[in-house]
């Protein structure tokens, strides 16, 4: 059998478990810096989606207003019509009678 292998001497213990400490460190660095540009990202990401979520609020207000103005021309152009209809249906009544009464002066 072989004999157990020897304790390393304490400096080199030392040195190791320093080198080692050093190391978890600065993965400990490395990692809180991804950490905050994961937050940087998130927080962007937030505030696009509170700006397109009120761009989006803004046309749909946008839409609602064009769609009054669209419905009130509509309504408007509907009287137009209807007063141009009743007039034409005037000037004809008058032209009839008209050639009516050319007819009876004949």
């Amino acid at each position: 059998p072989q004999p157990p292998p020897s304790p390393p001497s304490k400096s080199r213990s030392v040195e190791a478990l320093t080198r080692q400490v050093d190391a978890i460190r600065a993965e400990k660095d490395e990692l809180a810096s991804e950490l905050r540009a994961l937050q940087d990202i998130s927080q962007r990401e937030r505030d696009i989606t509170k700006d397109l979520r009120k761009m989006h609020q803004m046309d749909l207000e946008e839409i609602g207003s064009q769609m009054q103005v669209t419905l009130s021309e509509i309504e408007r152009f509907q009287k137009l019509a209807i007063d141009r209809e009743g007039r034409v249906k005037e000037l004809q009544l008058r032209l009839v009678k008209r050639k009516e009464q050319r007819i009876t002066k004949a």
